[in-house]
């Protein structure tokens, strides 16, 4: 009984290699193509990185910029401010006069 079992088993072995065959191959090839995207994920991946850098850099020199310029801003606008008052304060006719 246990040897025509064995029999048995190792008759459905040899019926089931050409399937084991061809389904291998199949995984071969779905392994590959998973291996060829993980590759261009990765490279992708590296340029993200590359690129977030880029971006953090310029973040970093346009924060900058902004400070500087709005150092610049506050220190011109007591001279705006009395400027405008001056130009409040004349009087047209004085200005018609000078036109003239």
């Amino acid at each position: 009984m246990a040897e025509a079992n064995v029999i048995e088993l190792k008759d459905k072995i040899e019926k089931d290699k050409p399937v084991l065959a061809e389904k291998t191959i199949v995984v071969n090839k779905e392994k590959t193509k998973i291996e060829k995207s993980a590759e261009i994920a990765d490279k992708q991946g590296e340029e993200v990185f590359t690129k977030r850098e880029i971006v953090n850099a310029n973040i970093v020199e346009v924060t900058a910029d902004k400070n500087k310029i709005q150092a610049e801003i506050d220190e011109a606008e007591p001279f705006m401010k009395e400027a405008k008052k001056k130009i409040d304060a004349l009087d047209p006719k004085d200005l018609s006069e000078l036109f003239s």
